[in-house]
C-alpha cells in the first residue's frame, strides 16, 4: 500500500487507488494529528460502513497526550508456537493494572481470549466482528509497556520498518523489568 499525506491535494486520488487495489470488504481506519474539518468530511466518505452509520472519532485533548514519553518498548524473539505461553508467563510475572494485546486476526483473538480466560485472565476482545455498542474504548496514560513478539523474517522486517519510519529503538527485552519505568505511582 502507497503511503499518503492527507495535507496533499491529490489526497483524495491516492485514497481512492488504495480502495481500488484492496478487498471490497475491508475495515477502514484514519489516524491524524492534524485533520482539518474540511479533509475530514473528505476521509468520512471513506470510511462508510453499513454496519455502522456514523464512523466512530476520537479526539485527543492537546499534543501532549499524542506522544507517549515514558512507553517502554521491547521485543521478543521466539518460534510462533512459543508465543501463547511467552504471554502467559509474561503476564504472571509482570505487574500491570491493564493490558492490550493486538493480533492478525479475529479468529486469533477470539481463541487467546478463551486461552487467557482458562489461564485466570480475565478480558474483553474487541474486534470488528462485534457491533459498535459492544466495543469499548480505553483510557490508558502515557505510560506503559509494549512487547512485540518476533517469530519469523518477516515479523523482523516489519518491526525494522516501524522503528526506521518513527525513528525509535525498540530492543530485545532484558531479563528483568523496574515496574517503576512502565507502571505509573498510583500503580506501583
Amino acid at each position: 500500500m502507497r503511503s499518503f499525506r492527507h495535507a496533499q491535494p491529490d489526497m483524495r486520488r491516492d485514497v481512492q487507488e488504495i480502495f481500488r487495489i484492496t478487498p471490497h470488504s475491508k475495515q477502514v481506519m484514519m489516524f491524524s494529528a492534524t485533520l482539518s474539518k474540511e479533509i475530514r468530511v473528505t476521509c468520512k466518505k471513506f470510511m462508510n460502513n453499513v454496519r455502522i452509520l456514523v464512523p466512530l472519532e476520537i479526539f485527543i485533548d492537546g499534543e501532549s497526550k499524542l506522544t507517549l514519553h515514558d512507553l517502554q518498548q521491547y521485543f521478543l524473539r521466539l518460534e510462533e508456537t512459543q508465543k501463547n505461553r511467552k504471554l502467559n508467563d509474561l503476564l504472571d510475572t509482570l505487574d500491570f493494572n491493564q493490558v492490550v494485546i493486538f493480533v492478525k486476526s479475529v479468529g486469533r483473538a477470539v481463541e487467546l481470549d478463551k486461552l487467557l480466560r482458562e489461564c485466570g485472565f480475565p478480558g474483553t476482545t474487541v474486534h470488528s466482528g462485534l457491533s459498535q455498542e459492544e466495543r469499548r474504548a480505553g483510557r490508558f496514560g502515557t505510560k506503559g509497556l509494549a512487547l512485540t513478539f518476533v517469530s519469523s523474517q518477516a515479523d523482523l522486517d516489519v518491526l525494522e520498518q516501524i522503528q526506521s519510519r518513527f525513528e525509535i529503538a525498540i530492543t530485545g527485552m532484558p531479563a528483568e523489568l523496574d515496574k517503576t519505568t512502565y507502571m505509573t505511582s498510583e500503580y506501583c
